[in-house]
């Protein structure tokens, strides 16, 4: 299924919504373009909320003639779909598709968007056509949105530490998928900490439409900025001196929006580019979906451990409950499932992170399952909610994206400490309780004292 992702106001809470907003690339036989383009349809279109994106991912041995044949294919059962809809509803609906498109980095992944429009324009709000694939092996899956909130709690004035003098293993690669980066709002040498590639033109976006070299973080509530910079203070928690390489993969747009495709698109990426880690604050509420499971399966046979967000409930968050210790409907396991968190039953290589509320409550608004969540973040300084340390000051963000990159960045700084120990220090630095909040009831206080 293609996911699009939305990050609102309070804490990163993903939330279903029917409508659909279309994250493309335009496809050409020589690449892609960097400007978005409108159906080459002329009639009115009153409203394309409805509008239909399937992802498809076609096996390694499919050459492009075939691809396209099969996605020629699949229009063609679109289209019959609807022809049966008309004779058994009688309607005249015709079926507008937009071109299929690719991703940058991977031209197996592809992504085909349609609208059933009547002659007034108006869009079909019912009678899809489920996804069935053209060919042995292909994946075709439907787009579902979902929303990640974020919030910015209070404001102090304390100041992050300048990395002039620090020790930067090139070796080491922790990529962050999410909104980008706002450099203004780093030490003037944060740039040292950003990874480029060594044998092309480094790509930083993979948002269809738009510029793939362009990170920057044009989100209201600095999403992925607030992500890059907990992780750059874990490592420094850690490690006083020494930092991996940021890999920058910005999967969500100014508007707050991604998709399974930009997310997808994005780890395949990291994985040709072979990152150590990889942070996901971000997921989706539903069912999971078998293209981006893919892409995850590539993380484990390349030996890349991802650390993913929790998830949080989908209901008004208010700051006087942040810390409220009653139950709120926010176990996952039994009806309610958050993807990718959820995906730890399947592979080994992820690591759910939630927050804490104490070592044995979650917090209020953060998802929390002794079934597939595998780790809490405990801030023995602030309940429920994550200093971020940006260069004017310390900001504090709440919900489960945060508490992640606090764990990956403390992850990797454990793997850029030489080895002195018989002991693993990741594991050394995990406590357990007697709690439902996480398997086994693994947690981590923060900051740590390695």
């Amino acid at each position: 299924m293609n996911f699009k992702l939305r990050l609102n106001s309070f804490a990163v809470t993903l939330r279903y919504t029917p409508a659909f907003v279309l994250l493309v690339i335009l496809f050409s036989a020589a690449g892609c373009s960097s400007n978005s383009k409108p159906p080459t349809d002329q009639r009115n279109f009153k409203d394309d909320s409805n509008t239909i994106s399937w992802n498809i991912l076609f096996p390694a041995t499919t050459n492009l003639n075939t691809r396209l044949e099969r996605i020629t294919k699949i229009k063609a059962d679109i289209t019959e779909f609807y022809n049966g809809y008309n004779k058994q509803n009688n309607t005249k609906y015709t079926v507008v598709f937009d071109r299929p498109r690719f991703c940058p980095c991977d031209s197996l992944l592809f992504n085909l968007n349609f609208l059933a429009i009547d002659g007034e324009g108006e869009s079909l709000t019912r009678g899809q056509p489920q996804p069935k694939p053209a060919g042995e092996g292909d994946l075709v899956s439907v787009n579902i949105p979902v929303t990640d909130n974020s919030k910015v709690t209070e404001n102090s004035d304390n100041k992050p530490v300048n990395i002039n003098k620090s020790k930067i293993d090139d070796s080491k690669i922790l990529a962050i998928i999410d909104s980008g980066i706002d450099p203004e709002l780093f030490p003037n040498d944060f740039a040292r900490l950003i990874w480029l590639d060594p044998s092309a033109l480094t790509l930083f976006n993979f948002i269809p439409g738009e510029n793939r070299y362009d990170m920057q973080d044009r989100t209201s509530v600095k999403h992925g900025t607030a992500v890059a910079t907990i992780v750059y203070d874990a490592m420094k928690n850690y490690n006083k001196d020494k930092y991996s390489k940021l890999m920058i993969l910005r999967a969500l747009d100014q508007n707050n929006e991604g998709s399974i495709f930009s997310i997808s698109c994005a780890l395949s990426y990291a994985n040709q580019k072979k990152a150590t880690l990889i942070n996901m604050s971000l997921g989706y509420y539903g069912a999971p979906d078998s293209i981006l499971l893919h892409y995850l399966k590539l993380t484990k046979e390349h030996s890349i451990e991802v650390f993913a967000a929790a998830g949080n409930t989908r209901d008004n968050h208010t700051v006087l409950q942040l810390c409220d210790t009653n139950p709120n409907g926010n176990f996952l396991g039994d009806t309610v499932f958050f993807y990718p968190a959820c995906f730890t039953r399947n592979l080994s290589n992820i690591t759910s992170v939630t927050q804490m509320n104490k070592v044995n409550t979650p917090c209020y608004y953060q998802n929390f399952s002794n079934k597939f969540i595998s780790l809490g973040i405990y801030d023995t300084a602030n309940c429920c909610k994550f200093p971020v340390r940006f260069s004017g000051g310390t900001t504090f963000y709440e919900g489960s994206s945060f508490a992640t990159p606090a764990a990956s960045g403390l992850r990797m700084g454990t793997l850029l400490s030489p080895p002195g120990s018989l002991t693993d220090p990741w594991t050394d630095m995990m406590e357990n309780t007697s709690t439902n909040v996480t398997i086994g009831g693994k947690y981590i206080s923060y900051p740590p004292n390695p």
